[in-house]
């Protein structure tokens, strides 16, 4: 049995700047995901509330997803999370 302190493995440790990127992406994949669950609400309270005999306006659904995205940005800017500008907006 080996009792003498273990070396760090230069794999284990972020390098300088890495912490910050993986937080950067973090941050990018809750905005995605609150953006799809947004768009998932209004993308379907728009398809629910078309007559049996419309089809579903594509136009629409693009501009619900740009709304989503943009809410969501606005959502993590709010609590401060992201700062105003600092992330471009699709």
């Amino acid at each position: 049995m080996n009792t003498s302190p273990q070396i760090p493995q230069f794999g284990q440790a972020p390098l300088i700047g890495q912490r910050q990127q993986q937080m950067q992406a973090q941050v990018q994949a809750a905005i995605g995901q609150l953006s799809i669950g947004i768009y998932s609400q209004l993308a379907s309270a728009h398809v629910g509330t078309r007559d049996e005999h419309q089809t579903v306006d594509k136009k629409q659904l693009r501009k619900l997803a740009k709304d989503a995205q943009i809410a969501a940005l606005a959502y993590f800017e709010g609590i401060g999370v992201v700062k105003p500008n600092q992330q471009e907006t699709p």
